[in-house]
């Protein structure tokens, strides 16, 4: 018959070696990680008038998150920009993306990231907003387009 002093010996480097292999793949496990590929659009609309002022698409693929955005929005004031925001709703996060930069015929933005810590796909809103200062968290209350990525 085993001595309990005699199983909790042996199962002892078990458990550490569980808890180590554990430890070692948590990073790996990112939703990102698990899921290879995804893509979606989405018409970007004013919420004033819902009418479509643009398009947005994004895809994450080998490791690596594109988002495209153009519009035709008119320049905004002086010293104002228009500022690209993901937002995911639960729980609630927002991510500032930058700024629209202006071409010949309309705004566009492109961006890419190969953070594979971050979950882009469950970021499901895109909104523009006008905005005085760039380097801002939260974005104001004014959605100048907005969308749900489908």
């Amino acid at each position: 018959m085993l001595s309990s002093k005699k199983i909790m010996s042996s199962a002892i480097p078990l458990i550490l070696v569980m808890l180590f292999l554990g430890t070692a793949i948590t990073p790996f496990l990112s939703a990102n990680m698990m899921k290879t590929q995804f893509d979606s659009e989405a018409n970007l609309t004013d919420p004033l008038d819902s009418s479509v002022k643009g398009t947005a698409s994004r895809y994450f693929e080998n490791g690596a998150y594109d988002l495209t955005l153009e519009t035709t929005l008119p320049d905004p004031e002086e010293g104002s920009s228009y500022i690209i925001w993901l937002v995911r709703l639960s729980p609630f996060s927002t991510m500032n993306l930058g700024t629209l930069q202006k071409n010949e015929t309309s705004w566009t933005f492109d961006y890419q990231s190969t953070d594979t810590t971050i979950d882009f796909e469950s970021y499901t809103e895109i909104i523009v907003t006008k905005e005085v200062a760039t380097d801002i968290a939260i974005p104001n209350e004014t959605h100048i387009l907005e969308s749900s990525f489908s």
